[in-house]
């Protein structure tokens, strides 16, 4: 039974052209391509897509789960087999080998993944923000208690 067949019963509450972005993105497309072939604009901020609507990491997170019941391959099992490969590389004196070894462990953690910070403001804190987004310069100055100086000005000489 394919992949698709097996997704039938289960609903992730995501659209049909949503389901096509992300298995285009798990069959190793591209961004752009995976946006094109499931209907959406190329110039689609594909981060804050996915980041907007959660339903679709956790259809990706289905499908990597059901890839690896297929493979029954666990993330340890890989760990330990590019250990061995480094290992081996390391006895054979090939350091491109070795480094190349490290870098799909690190890929493997995740460990070249930006760091994600979350803020999380309170209600009163979450208001003074909106007001400080929506006020004008003058508002702004305000705030901080100084004066605005109104004035040209004009550039004599360049100081070298």
């Amino acid at each position: 039974m394919g992949l698709l067949a097996q997704l039938v019963d289960i609903d992730f509450n995501i659209t049909d052209e949503q389901k096509r972005l992300v298995e285009g993105l798990f069959a190793g497309l591209t961004k752009k391509q995976a946006l094109a072939r499931a209907g959406f604009r190329e110039s689609m901020n594909i981060n804050r897509y996915f980041r907007d609507n959660p339903h679709l990491e956790d259809y990706a997170k289905h499908l990597q789960s059901e890839e690896r019941k297929k493979w029954r391959v666990s993330r340890e099992q890989v760990t330990q087999g590019l250990m061995e490969a480094i290992q081996d590389a390391k006895m054979l004196e090939e350091p491109n080998t070795q480094i190349n070894g490290w870098r799909e462990l690190g890929r493997l953690h995740g460990l070249y993944a930006p760091e994600e910070k979350k803020v999380t403001l309170s209600a009163e804190k979450s208001e003074q923000m909106r007001q400080i987004e929506e006020a004008s310069v003058e508002e702004l100055l305000d705030m901080t208690g100084h004066e605005m100086i109104e004035g040209d000005f004009e550039l004599i000489s360049d100081v070298t």
